[in-house]
């Protein structure tokens, strides 16, 4: 036969373990956000980066072409610069939750 003393402490310690079990719950939610938080933060990096190395290719590209004069030079620029819309494609395509 059980006291009441015992019930009571029965009663106490399954409390604490819902109450143990639902912080855990809790922090692991925590760490599930944190860590979706950062894996964003470093796609949106990888994006930015990658964005700005096209575009740094582009620049490098356009600077080229004013060696060349005429027709030769706009069809460079012209080369030039859907190259970079490409590489801006490729770019939004392989970092879409970015965009």
């Amino acid at each position: 036969m059980r006291t009441q003393a015992q019930m009571d402490a029965q009663k106490k310690v399954a409390q604490v373990q819902r109450d143990q079990a639902e912080a855990k719950a809790k922090a692991m939610d925590k760490m599930s956000v944190d860590a979706q938080d950062a894996t964003d933060a470093q796609e949106k990096s990888a994006y930015e980066v990658a964005m700005a190395k096209a575009e740094g290719d582009a620049k490098v590209a356009l600077e080229a072409c004013e060696a060349q004069s005429g027709n030769a030079q706009a069809a460079c620029k012209e080369r030039a610069n859907a190259n970079l819309e490409i590489a801006r494609s490729n770019v939004k395509a392989n970092y879409p939750s970015v965009n």
